[in-house]
């Protein structure tokens, strides 16, 4: 049964994958990372450094490399238990109950593959699947487009239930590798896998000095997968912008030099995104933590015309949502 998400993650679509501050603690006896050594080598000022160690949240617009990109790094300090912030994580446990993630199910290898829940509503939404051409919004490949174009509607639901399925157990084989192209017309493609290639090599390496073995696992998925690490995969049935929209997570997290390092990866979302990654880490700061959290969201809808525009607004709205996150993680868990 696909469970309700009142209790899976916390604000806007965006926002909610900002969780990604609760991971699992592994046992490394190795020395543990500073908070002066990440804010050294993701630049940080003296002032930001300042206002994060005295309970402030930072929220800063890191480097987008494309028109299509949205990228936001958040710091703030938090008093509590990582414990509880790794279990919270691991059960999915809300910070507020946000409404357009309707319900989720994890993934599991060794079952069978959730069954998509639908209301009467949502299967009548779903015969736009059925209209999708090579110049669709929708994120498909062009073998799966010509699939629901010849479709009855009563199979709608179950091609798509295939679809998902055919695109985790990929994702699952191949990592990054076998995410299939989203056609968009004009013999153009989005590659989500070259994308999130491109995130590894030209922003993680940064943090490859500091952590060297997870930003192996990150570069080599699922070729390099060392004990200790915890992986989960998430089958989520949403809203986005009104629509009925579907997504998978693949989340990743283990300990490394004493903090508490994880990666949340939307390989597939439906619509509107292509996808997004963040890269969290939780740093032992006295009886606290700091949390610095990099996300990355691609979106066609923010290129193309006025995207300077578009853009300014989407980091509007993100930066709203995370200092609602933030006030938000504060309430709940400050003692």
């Amino acid at each position: 049964m696909i469970k309700n998400t009142r209790a899976l993650s916390s604000g806007k679509f965006i926002g909610a994958i900002l969780l990604l501050i609760f991971s699992l603690q592994l046992n490394i006896s190795r020395a543990e990372t500073s908070p002066e050594a990440v804010f050294n080598l993701l630049k940080f000022s003296e002032q930001e450094k300042h206002d994060v160690l005295t309970g402030k949240l930072i929220s800063r617009t890191s480097k987008e490399r494309s028109d299509k990109e949205l990228a936001v790094t958040l710091a703030f300090h938090i008093n509590t238990d990582s414990k509880l912030l790794r279990n919270n994580f691991i059960k999915g446990v809300s910070i507020d109950k946000p409404d357009d993630i309707v319900s989720y199910h994890f993934i599991n290898a060794e079952s069978d593959f959730p069954i998509l829940q639908l209301t009467p509503k949502e299967l009548k939404e779903l015969e736009e699947y059925l209209k999708a051409d090579l110049g669709s919004n929708l994120n498909l490949s062009t073998a799966e487009i010509k699939a629901f174009n010849n479709l009855a509607k009563t199979k709608v639901a179950e091609q798509l239930q295939s679809v998902l399925k055919a695109r985790y157990q990929a994702y699952r084989q191949d990592g990054t590798a076998g995410i299939a192209a989203y056609h968009r017309g004009d013999n153009e493609q989005y590659l989500l896998g070259e994308y999130f290639n491109k995130n590894t090599q030209a922003i993680l390496p940064a943090l490859s000095t500091l952590f060297p073995e997870f930003y192996k696992i990150i570069k080599d998925y699922p070729k390099h997968k060392p004990a200790g690490l915890q992986e989960s995969f998430i089958l989520l049935k949403m809203t986005i912008q009104g629509r009925l929209a579907f997504a998978m997570e693949h989340r990743l997290g283990m300990q490394e030099n004493g903090t508490e390092i994880m990666i949340s990866r939307y390989f597939y979302v439906s619509h509107t995104l292509n996808g997004q990654q963040s890269t969290s880490m939780l740093l032992k700061n006295g009886d606290g933590s700091i949390a610095v959290i990099n996300m990355r969201a691609s979106s066609d809808a923010v290129a193309g015309f006025a995207s300077r525009a578009k853009h300014f607004i989407g980091r509007q709205l993100l930066e709203d949502s995370l200092t609602a996150f933030y006030q938000s993680v504060q309430k709940k868990y400050a003692r």
